[in-house]
């Protein structure tokens, strides 16, 4: 009689306790982290032998960062189901937290181990992986179970940034493509294709991507979209769509620099050197050190045949900016084109010393050294 008591009394308090349950997993799903370890451990009062209980209270542990405590939770539930994966999963997760990346990754393998349909223990195994800088070893192990991922856009996410870590952009680009068709609406997946498209020279696809992200509403476009779709125009020939693209970027963000000096590269591409020039002391108004701007307005100048005007752009770059390499070689050869060999050998000496198997500024110093060779031989 006094067992039956005991037995009623004691699922009485189970049935209570799931009911806490609830309430602490609901707690947890909205992040209301205290409320859910106290609904959790009122739970594991009422039966302490409730492992779902204290699997939550390590999940809450977990996110309030008592890796420890989380741990000692986790252990009481393994001691009584060797074989819970729960458990093992959440092992890895409080010793990945810790920094303790080898027994992380034993612990999400046994879980995998135990049940190989759980896929999130592929993604948090590779991971992990590549926090230890095992980046080749990562997209193995990732790729050799992505069969599973069944559409599985975090797969398709993670697989593209460990590519884009290996400089293996176009694969970055195919997987960001599927991340990004599994969930058109996250405008960062359709970011990172148009990058990795732009890194992989895949010039054409990647203004098609940037200019869906132009049109996109609901979040502001950053700069380097407009940027990168100037660039891309400029790479393919289109003329009119970078400087269109560029222009847009002068409206939307006019104090930037660079978005002026995009307009003047365009311009300077098609010859119109004085707008050129315009354009690009617009950016050097705004940012007087933009080193891409003097070196537009110089080399403009110089094929407007007016070295002097050059030689007193690059010069006040110069003296800001004194070991860049383009600049000191545009700088020699306004020199050279005024006549003053000396200087032009001396700017192209300085900047092959900073880069020595370079072949522009060696070519040109060979270039001045044959002159001012010649013109001694005619003296």
């Amino acid at each position: 009689m006094e067992d039956s008591r005991a037995d009623a009394y004691k699922g009485w308090n189970h049935v209570r306790a799931e009911s806490i349950l609830q309430q602490a997993e609901e707690h947890l799903r909205l992040g209301q982290v205290e409320k859910a370890c106290q609904l959790a451990r009122e739970s594991l009062l009422l039966d302490d032998e409730y492992d779902d209980a204290r699997l939550v209270l390590a999940r809450a542990l977990i996110e309030r960062g008592e890796y420890r405590g989380a741990t000692l939770e986790l252990e009481k539930v393994m001691s009584r189901q060797p074989g819970s994966i729960d458990a093992l999963y959440l092992l890895g997760v409080a010793a990945e937290k810790t920094g303790n990346l080898p027994v992380a990754i034993a612990h999400y393998q046994d879980a995998y181990n135990l049940d190989n349909e759980r896929f999130d223990t592929v993604l948090a195994t590779t991971e992990v992986m590549a926090s230890m800088g095992q980046i080749s070893k990562a997209r193995r192990y990732l790729a050799a179970h992505m069969d599973q991922a069944d559409g599985d856009v975090g797969a398709y996410e993670l697989a593209g940034r460990l590519a884009k870590m290996d400089g293996d952009h176009g694969v970055a680009a195919e997987h960001f493509a599927l991340a990004y068709e599994a969930d058109v609406m996250n405008v960062a997946y359709l970011e990172e294709m148009a990058l990795a498209q732009v890194f992989a020279g895949q010039y054409a696809v990647a203004a098609e991507s940037l200019t869906i992200r132009t049109h996109r509403t609901g979040r502001d476009v950053p700069l380097w979209v407009g940027m990168m779709l100037g660039d891309c125009h400029l790479e393919l020939g289109n003329h009119a769509s970078a400087k269109a693209a560029f222009q847009a970027v002068c409206r939307d963000f006019p104090e930037e620099s660079d978005a002026w000096a995009g307009v003047s590269k365009v311009l300077l591409v098609q010859g119109k050197y004085d707008e050129s020039i315009r354009m690009a002391e617009k950016a050097l108004e705004l940012t007087p050190n933009d080193v891409e701007a003097a070196m537009l307005a110089g080399y403009a100048a110089l094929k407007l045949d007016q070295p002097a005007r050059a030689v007193k752009i690059l010069s006040q770059a110069i003296s800001r900016t004194p070991d860049d390499y383009t600049l000191l070689c545009i700088m020699g050869q306004a020199m050279e084109a005024q006549g003053n060999i000396a200087e032009a050998t001396r700017y192209y000496q300085v900047a092959s010393n900073l880069k020595p198997n370079a072949e522009i500024a060696e070519g040109l110093l060979a270039q001045t050294q044959s002159v001012a060779t010649t013109a001694l031989l005619a003296d």
